[in-house]
């Protein structure tokens, strides 16, 4: 052999071929036609590339091309996918290999322009082996499929027999099921006729004690809440008895002290002298709250008067002067307010004054009795004449300070007045 032939039969390209026909022919359990059609393909591939490789002539072998080819069938595309599919078999990976192998088509097809028409034989014969590995792995699925379905019906017949015995077992379940309710059914029909019997006799039992019991105990309550009424009743009675006597006293010696009490305060006793002075007390009150008003109005009225005149000013002459008429207007009507408000307080001083005099009379007249009631009789006459010395016949009548003619507070009043007034003038 010459060189060009050993150069041709040691071609990385065909070892890669030989490689990737191992990995491609590993078989596989399931049948799919997709997965067919993509192994079918690259073996097609495969196949043509050797085909073509064996009809070169040695001496004119396109060393670049194959070359090329076989970097082609390296690539990771191809030989990887095809190694992944030697572990685990499926579509993807061929799939993926062949979108691949469609860029070597043209330097293959280069190739094959080189080969010569010897190589029809050689393709055939591949081809028919081909089928025949296909056949051979149909042949082995079904003898594979053909035992799985012989050891599917042998457990389908297994299955049949344990139903069959199954369906036998539950039909006499139930027929001792429907004997068993039946039989118990009886024995609780006949159970709860005696318990209802038993239940009736027995409550009839414990009403009947229930009465007597009940009965017994409402003759001996009602005896002792007789008994026990009867004993309060003549305790209360008893001691009623005695609290309306004792309140009886004592509401006469209260009403006796409240009758003295009142005399003393002068709430009772109108008539008399004690009652007259008590009166002249009640008119003077009476008087001085009404002087004590009109001062008051008489003051409220001066201070509105001189509150408007400072406000409003008084006007002045044609000639820019100080109009002195309506100033002499206001200051004589300021003047009379306050005289009214000074002699007012005055008239409700006397009166107040008064008040207090026929007060402190009448209740010394009538704290004469209660005060000498614990002393003996002759000391009683003794001290009664004494303290009507006193009482009696005494000038009452209270005059005047000669200071009382001119209130200070009214003058200072009155000044204030005049001089808001002035400064109101002033500002006009």
């Amino acid at each position: 052999m010459s060189r060009w032939s050993d150069q041709l039969d040691n071609s990385h390209m065909l070892q890669a071929i030989n490689q990737l026909n191992e990995w491609l022919n590993t078989e596989f359990e399931a049948i799919d036609a997709e997965h067919e059609t993509e192994k079918r393909r690259l073996r097609k591939a495969l196949d043509y590339i050797s085909t073509v490789t064996t009809g070169l002539d040695p001496e004119f072998f396109p060393e670049q091309i194959a070359s090329q080819i076989n970097q082609q069938l390296r690539q990771p595309d191809i030989w990887e996918n095809l190694k992944a599919y030697s572990v685990s078999p499926s579509a993807p990976p061929l799939r993926a290999a062949n979108d691949y192998l469609t860029n070597s088509i043209p330097l293959i097809a280069q190739m094959a322009a080189l080969s010569s028409p010897r190589g029809i034989a050689v393709k055939q014969t591949a081809t028919e082996k081909s089928y025949d590995q296909f056949c051979k792995t149909i042949e082995k699925r079904e003898k594979e499929f053909k035992t799985k379905l012989d050891e599917l019906l042998a457990f389908q017949t297994l299955l049949k027999q344990q139903m069959d015995a199954l369906k036998e077992g539950q039909r006499l379940l139930e027929q001792t099921a429907e004997t068993t309710i039946s039989a118990w059914q009886n024995d609780y029909t006949t159970a709860q006729t005696e318990r209802a019997e038993s239940f009736s006799k027995a409550q009839i039992d414990r009403a009947t004690v229930f009465s007597e019991i009940t009965r017994e105990f409402r003759n001996k309550a009602d005896q002792e809440i007789k008994d026990l009424s009867a004993k309060q009743t003549d305790k209360l009675e008893s001691s009623f008895n005695k609290f309306a006597l004792e309140a009886a006293s004592r509401f006469k010696d209260m009403k006796l002290k409240h009758h003295e009490i009142l005399e003393i305060h002068g709430l009772v006793g109108t008539d008399g002298v004690a009652g007259g002075y008590q009166k002249s007390a009640t008119d003077e009150h009476a008087a001085a709250n009404l002087w004590r008003m009109i001062s008051m109005s008489a003051l409220s009225l001066a201070a509105i008067w001189i509150c408007v005149k400072y406000f409003f000013g008084i006007g002045l002459t044609s000639a820019g002067e100080v109009n002195w008429a309506q100033l002499a207007t206001a200051a004589s009507l300021t003047l009379v307010l306050l005289g009214a408000s000074g002699y007012a307080a005055r008239q409700s001083k006397l009166h107040r004054e008064a008040e207090q005099q026929m007060k402190w009379f009448a209740l010394e007249v009538k704290a004469i009795d209660p005060f000498l009631s614990s002393l003996p009789v002759e000391q009683q006459h003794t001290l009664k004449n004494q303290l009507s010395q006193k009482l009696f016949g005494q000038n009452r009548v209270t005059v005047g300070n000669t200071e009382d003619g001119v209130d200070p507070a009214v003058f200072k009043l009155f000044s204030d007045a005049i001089a808001n007034v002035l400064k109101s003038s002033g500002k006009g």
